[in-house]
């Protein structure tokens, strides 16, 4: 008798359980995505869906382009050769094994699913690449012990792991529940690790929501939740958030402009993020920290960029869909020379300043907000009225001197959003969080004498004039001379209560 006698008799025993009869969420979602593993009870419930949020049929190509990308990243440049993809679904060209270990081919991957069909046929399609590895784990995504011990099987969990949740989570109705299984998941995996989300949003289209009441209606037992962002991000709590953070699928590093000789994606209502584990057991280690360990490696080599409110103006990660702000600094005749900037705009040059931007917190050299209008574009948080999200500027906290116990501050605004106190509030804001969040001991600012409304500003904000800085910063070629400003804890802020 086989070894695996019983094992092949509980698989026999849930294949018995597939029923043609009613629409299933593995196949309606397959044949929203162009498979060919579905019936027609499975095709009519998808259309039913898009006949009352027509957005539907553009979601698959955004969230197959996302999980893509996000491969390719987690492989080319974060360096992690295992994944555990948790909610397989039924297998597509461009499986995450596929994708993975056309980088690099020794990669591993541990499928997990509980649907009878989609194991069945995950392992009679999904075979690995010469020195590769691929597995399949017959788990509930709510029963991530079952996963973890499903996964030891077929990955070593004392590496790095990138843990995929791809809609996946749509399917555990309470978010706290939710937020417990990507914990315990985790958990389990050590620093270096990441976890990669897409989820279905409740914010971003309101005709989603009656086709997700349909979706529930047709499958009771497969319910779907949709979240807001704020909810996504309390999934990925505690975790290090890669730029450009928690966004729309279509903004996260280029997903909607395609690849050679594909289409340009439209933005679709999923909210979408990549997270690492952080070192040192995930606990962000405040500025005290950088003081005490600033000449040794225990320094974090990535930042964690938190999305602060400024007045009507939101500080967030920086996304390529911030270019038409680049676009519009570039032709301004002062900030090319102060900043990094391209003095001749390109959308290639565009581009590469925003992905600089993500590069200073991964790198730990300092944190680079954009400036955006209150609204919900752009990845920001939504609550103010007539905001468009739309970037107008940047400002950036720089660590250069960490050792020492200073950061330094520096901003542009667009000439387009110049007069509506951008520059003041994200002055203020910014401040105020490096120095009650981080505790940095002492804030500077250089200024222009010229700059009339920079020096306003900077006084308006609570910093102080120290001085002339002779000759202090070459700008365009030439030396100028510079005010120091510094602003420092308990330093009093006009018109503050």
């Amino acid at each position: 008798m086989p070894d695996d006698w019983g094992e092949d008799e509980a698989r026999r025993a849930k294949a018995a359980l597939i029923d043609t009869t009613v629409p299933n969420a593995a196949r309606v979602t397959d044949y929203l995505y162009g498979g060919q593993n579905n019936f027609e009870i499975d095709r009519k419930a998808a259309r039913s869906l898009a006949v009352r949020a027509p957005v539907v049929a553009a979601i698959a190509p955004a969230v197959r382009a996302f999980q893509q990308h996000v491969l390719r990243f987690l492989v080319a440049e974060a360096g992690v050769t295992q994944f555990l993809d948790i909610g397989t679904g039924l297998p597509l060209v461009g499986s995450t094994h596929e994708v993975t270990q056309s980088v690099v081919p020794e990669c591993r991957v541990a499928y997990v699913d509980n649907d009878p069909m989609v194991l069945s046929h995950a392992r009679a399609l999904l075979r690995s690449a010469p020195g590769g590895v691929v597995g399949y784990v017959d788990a509930d995504v709510r029963d991530p012990d079952a996963i973890v011990a499903g996964a030891r099987t077929v990955l070593d969990l004392s590496s790095p792991v990138a843990i995929m949740l791809l809609f996946t989570l749509a399917y555990v109705e309470d978010t706290g529940q939710a937020a417990a299984v990507v914990s315990a998941l985790a958990e389990a995996v050590p620093s270096g690790s990441h976890v990669a989300v897409y989820h279905l949003a409740s914010d971003l289209d309101p005709p989603l929501e009656p086709a997700v009441r349909q979706w529930n209606k047709l499958m009771p037992a497969q319910p779907i939740t949709l979240r807001s962002r704020s909810e996504v991000a309390r999934l990925v709590a505690g975790l290090d958030l890669v730029p450009p953070g928690l966004v729309p699928v279509t903004e996260w590093r280029g997903v909607a402009e395609g690849g050679a000789g594909e289409p340009v994606l439209e933005s679709v209502p999923v909210h979408g993020v990549v997270a690492r584990k952080l070192l040192f057991g995930g606990v962000v280690i405040r500025w005290r920290g950088f003081g005490r360990c600033a000449m040794l490696p225990c320094v974090p080599a990535t930042l964690i960029l938190p999305t602060l409110t400024a007045g009507p103006f939101r500080l967030r990660a920086f996304t390529l869909a911030d270019v038409d702000a680049v676009r519009e600094a570039s032709a301004d005749p002062h900030i090319p020379l102060i900043t990094t900037v391209p003095a001749v705009f390109t959308e290639d040059e565009g581009r590469s300043f925003i992905e600089r931007q993500w590069s200073r917190a991964e790198q730990g050299t300092g944190y680079s907000f954009a400036i955006a209008d209150g609204g919900t574009g752009g990845g920001t948080d939504a609550g103010i009225a007539g905001g468009t999200g739309r970037a107008v500027g940047q400002i950036g906290l720089w660590l250069k001197d960490a050792g020492n116990g200073r950061a330094s501050i520096g901003y542009w605004v667009i000439q387009s959003a110049r007069g509506r106190g951008a520059a003041a509030a994200s002055l203020r804001a910014l401040a105020a969080w490096a120095l009650d969040e981080l505790a940095i001991p002492r804030l500077e600012l250089n200024v222009e004498p010229w700059n009339t409304a920079s020096v306003m500003t900077a006084e308006r904000s609570g910093f102080r004039r120290e001085g002339l800085m002779r000759s202090w910063q070459e700008v365009g070629g030439t030396r100028r001379d510079m005010y120091m400003y510094s602003r420092l804890p308990g330093d009093p802020v006009p018109g503050a209560a």
